[in-house]
């Protein structure tokens, strides 16, 4: 097999996304909102940084928890959590591998009845 005819593995994916309410925490400004460019790129580490930028702006930002693991299927479904994230909201960070897709902390709280 000709090395030339495989198919190259992206190392950098770019969409554009509507955050949610909550929008998504950078390490630079905090919370941002609005529409946003996601970009997740691999890194030499096997670990991927995320980058969020206004749709049509220059400053970048980092999404905090970044870089974050490469899930065993790879940059594409990272990157496809991430944008579910940011479209999501809630004030989203970097996936990481203690918590699963889209997934937030239980609250530990018993509901109380009131009456």
């Amino acid at each position: 097999m000709n090395n030339d005819s495989a198919e190259k593995i992206p190392e950098r994916l770019v969409d554009t996304v509507e955050a949610g309410p909550g929008g998504a925490v950078t390490d630079e400004v905090g919370v941002i909102t609005s529409e946003l460019t996601v970009a997740t790129t691999r890194n030499a580490a096997g670990r991927a940084h995320i980058v969020l930028q206004y749709a049509g702006a220059e400053k970048r930002y980092t999404l905090t928890g970044s870089p974050a693991p490469l899930p065993s299927n790879g940059l594409h479904a990272l990157h496809q959590d991430v944008l579910e994230r940011v479209r999501h909201g809630g004030g989203t960070e970097a996936p990481n591998q203690r918590r699963t897709p889209l997934s937030r902390p239980k609250c530990s709280v018993s509901p109380r009845v009131l009456r």
